[in-house]
């Protein structure tokens, strides 16, 4: 089980010359008895030749393990989650349904899990 620590950071966004994108502030939803965290977003893209499209999504972070705060910021510390889960399949189809999605994704921690630990 790799586990990583996740800082809640406040949601960012960013413009570019031809379009954004929005990560919304992390969330909470509890399935089957696990908790897990995910954020939402949102990009948009302006294409000259074709209009604006644009796309909303989640991001599954993990399954919250333990969280404490440090400072202004609550640290999850987290298990990583893959799609082929058993779990990952009514996770995102809980989140399509609560939060009208089109696309769920899990998060990869980018952290040497023998350093987090």
């Amino acid at each position: 089980m790799t586990t990583f620590d996740y800082r809640h950071e406040p949601s960012l966004s960013q413009e570019f010359v031809n379009g954004s994108y929005e990560l919304g502030e992390v969330q909470q939803i509890d399935i089957d008895g696990h908790r897990f965290i995910y954020r939402l977003g949102s990009a948009l893209l302006d294409n000259s030749c074709c209009g604006n499209y644009g796309c909303g999504y989640g991001l599954v972070i993990g399954e919250v393990v333990s969280s404490r705060t440090d400072g202004e910021r609550v640290v999850s510390t987290v298990r990583e989650m893959s799609a082929d889960e058993e779990i990952a399949g009514t996770l995102r189809e809980a989140l399509m349904k609560k939060e009208a999605l089109g696309v769920v994704n899990f998060y990869i921690s980018t952290q040497d899990s023998e350093a987090a630990a």
